[in-house]
């Protein structure tokens, strides 16, 4: 973390309390080798990046886990849309390949959030988080990515 550019993206990141849990599940993973440290932390600022361009047309959110909402996917494709330079026109990304790592970053989020509502406990308003997590979860990996092409690609769990 203090390696990074210190920017409001950083300010989002450092706030960010599945953000800060998804660095460290990324850590845990590659973080003793270390040629891939600079991967894990631009996974991070793209999460945050994300993070900064969803503040701004929905006033409220104030972490990621609010905006894996099944409500607020349209209003996160278009975020990722303008972080990757989508052409409207043409129906092209300008940097396709930051569209799909999005959101695989964004789905193992969504994973982390679910394991974090099951470690939590079994309350009735911690059930129905992990039921709106997990169908968030659900709707993210059902429509997929629209890639350059207009084909659209699938990520399926295993």
């Amino acid at each position: 973390m203090s390696v990074m550019q210190q920017d409001e993206v950083t300010a989002a990141v450092r706030t960010d309390d599945l953000i800060m849990k998804f660095g460290n599940r990324l850590h845990f993973k590659h973080g003793h080798l270390q040629h891939r440290r600079q991967y894990i932390t631009d996974h991070i600022r793209q999460m945050g990046r994300l993070m900064v361009k969803m503040t701004n047309p929905v006033k409220w959110v104030n972490c990621l886990a609010d905006c894996i909402a099944p409500e607020y996917f349209e209003d996160g494709t278009k975020a990722v849309r303008s972080i990757c330079g989508f052409d409207e026109d043409a129906h092209v990304y300008t940097v396709s390949t930051l569209a799909l790592k999005t959101g695989h970053s964004l789905k193992e989020c969504v994973r982390t959030e679910i394991n974090s509502c099951t470690a939590k406990g079994s309350s009735a308003s911690d059930k129905k988080q992990k039921c709106n997590v997990k169908s968030s979860f659900v709707f993210v990996t059902a429509n997929g990515l629209m890639l350059p092409g207009t084909k659209v690609l699938n990520i399926y769990v295993v």
